[in-house]
């Protein structure tokens, strides 16, 4: 969200105003008042300044284009926006390499870059919901496909 200039440039002025009042009520100097004054627009043009420039990231990234059309930032410097492949993610799997029965594993590496996923998810403590909510998908259809893995493993 921006930074209205007028609204806050208004607020500042009646601050501004109540305070100078107490501030003389007080017995300050007009020099003192006016010292402070200074201190506080300069804070004040500060943050507009860094309000102005900065955008808050997305917290939670799931789909890429939905990102990107929502966030001025990600428009701006295309740059920043990153796709990744789960050959990036090597690690991730490497779960399958710490099976101890080579048969098994030989079956998991050889099942679909879909299920492998659904399977890693499952380790990781995720629900059949969670699942599939994060895969945009229905309930139902992650119980199918883990019911297909279970048929392919056994």
């Amino acid at each position: 969200m921006g930074f209205n200039y007028a609204a806050e440039k208004k607020k500042f002025d009646a601050q501004w105003e109540r305070n100078s009042e107490w501030y003389r009520s007080e017995g300050m100097s007009e020099e003192a008042i006016q010292n402070i004054k200074d201190f506080d627009w300069a804070v004040f043009c500060s943050e507009r300044v860094y309000k102005n420039h900065t955008h808050t990231i997305p917290e939670e990234i799931n789909d890429v284009v939905t990102t990107a059309s929502n966030s001025r930032l990600f428009n701006k410097y295309p740059s920043l926006s990153v796709s990744f492949s789960i050959e990036d993610f090597i690690g991730k799997y490497s779960w399958i390499e710490n099976i101890d029965n080579p048969r098994l594993a030989e079956k998991i590496k050889a099942l679909s870059k879909d299920y492998i996923e659904i399977l890693t998810m499952l380790i990781e403590g995720y629900s059949q919901t969670e699942i599939a909510k994060q895969r945009h998908q229905h309930r139902s259809a992650i119980c199918n496909k883990i019911a297909r893995i279970k048929k392919l493993l056994k």
